[in-house]
């Protein structure tokens, strides 16, 4: 690997992770705690999924017609113009409610539009016997950043405030785009195209229904990855309630998660070159996603959230590092923001339907039915998933 790129963008991309972790740990936790906050929350995170549904496969054709570069230090500064919008509302209205909402919108909306714009960065950059070690590290690098700074970020805003955890939070976005301006960055002509925005947009949609069977899979490897964003709605509401001392509880909950997403990133590091078939890996990270996923439904207490958040974040991590690694293996550099960002936008449906049934029924006080149902979510596509890739094999070996 170019250990120059690498170590940068690692610095970076854990810098980048702590924006991250305040807006989808510690901000959902914070409202969900507060008086008719868990209804609050999950109706805002479902408008945001349905919002970032419609506008992210618009920037696919963006990220394949620019220099990936130049837009992941636009995106951060982006980011750090709304940490500024952040601080204004805050010290205007005087309101941490809807600072805090803000902030949810602002992490999330960079979080989507991130990971397409990162694959594609990724694929460029290094090469393809490296792309599983990579995406493992910075995987691993996400949830440990995110996961400790949620938790740091509850208790560090009743001891500081909204306004310091702002500012540290820009610090470190300044950090990330300093360690991208150090990175070589050489720009492939494969992915410069002359079409207009439209016309690159209907390529991007052309693109994934070239290949039906492979997007599908897709689609349904980011499952694992959605259930997770719904427990991350579930865990502080649930805790809340079936928790005495429940702060420290998802504290707890969040560093077991972490814990298990380093294991399985730093697992599929070591087992990189032993991963001839990553579609077949990835059916079985789904399967044990799955199994872990029933298990919280037989143990829907506070004890169960602890034991099992480890096996959580390690089936999310690997269906993840294997997901991503698949997109940059099967479609080429100049298709890879296109089909990244539709994937992404799935990801977003599925994400804003989901919320609606969730905020349904959180409002219904129904934990345990709730789980079940994301458990039945798991094991059908798990299993639909299984007879995708048989068909997707038997059609690879006809041709």
């Amino acid at each position: 690997m170019n250990k120059r790129s690498l170590a940068l963008l690692l610095v970076s991309n854990a810098a980048a992770s702590i924006g991250t972790g305040v807006a989808m740990i510690a901000v959902p936790w914070l409202l969900a705690s507060r008086s008719d906050g868990s209804i609050l929350f999950s109706s805002v995170a479902m408008a945001v999924n349905i919002g970032l549904f419609i506008a992210t496969p618009l920037i696919g054709p963006v990220i394949d017609r620019g220099s990936r570069h130049a837009l992941m230090i636009w995106l951060r500064l982006a980011f750090i113009a709304g940490l500024f919008l952040t601080l204004l509302i805050h010290l205007w209205l005087r309101d941490d409610r809807i600072a805090l909402v803000f902030y949810y919108v602002l992490g999330n909306s960079f979080y989507a539009i991130n990971i397409p714009l990162r694959t594609a960065y990724v694929q460029e950059t290094f090469h393809g016997s490296e792309y599983l070690s990579v995406n493992a590290m910075l995987e691993i690098e996400n949830q440990v950043a995110a996961a400790l700074t949620g938790i740091i970020a509850i208790f560090a805003i009743k001891q500081f405030g909204l306004l310091w955890l702002t500012v540290c939070n820009v610090l470190m976005y300044l950090l990330a785009i300093l360690c991208l301006l150090f990175i070589p960055y050489a720009r492939t002509e494969q992915h410069h195209h002359s079409v207009g925005y439209v016309a690159s947009l209907k390529q991007g949609f052309c693109i994934s229904c070239a290949r039906p069977a492979l997007t599908l899979m897709l689609i349904l490897a980011s499952v694992p990855y959605v259930i997770v964003i719904l427990f991350t709605v579930l865990h502080p509401i649930a805790i809340s309630r079936v928790a005495q001392n429940s702060g420290a509880a998802y504290a707890i909950v969040e560093l077991m998660f972490a814990l298990g997403a380093i294991i399985g990133g730093t697992l599929l590091s070591f087992i990189n070159r032993r991963v001839t078939d990553t579609s077949r890996a990835l059916l079985y990270a789904m399967l044990l996603f799955s199994v872990v996923v029933v298990l919280q439904t037989l143990f829907p207490n506070r004890n169960g959230f602890i034991a099992l958040a480890a096996g959580l974040g390690f089936g999310n991590a690997v269906t993840r590092v294997l997901r991503q690694s698949l997109i940059m293996k099967e479609f080429s550099l100049h298709e890879a923001g296109r089909i990244s960002s539709f994937l992404q936008s799935m990801i977003m449906l599925k994400r804003a339907l989901l919320m609606s049934f969730l905020t349904f029924i959180l409002a219904a006080s129904d934990v345990p039915f709730t789980i079940g149902c994301m458990a039945g979510l798991a094991l059908s596509a798990s299993v639909v998933f299984f007879i995708v890739r048989a068909r997707w094999f038997s059609h690879q070996v006809s041709f």
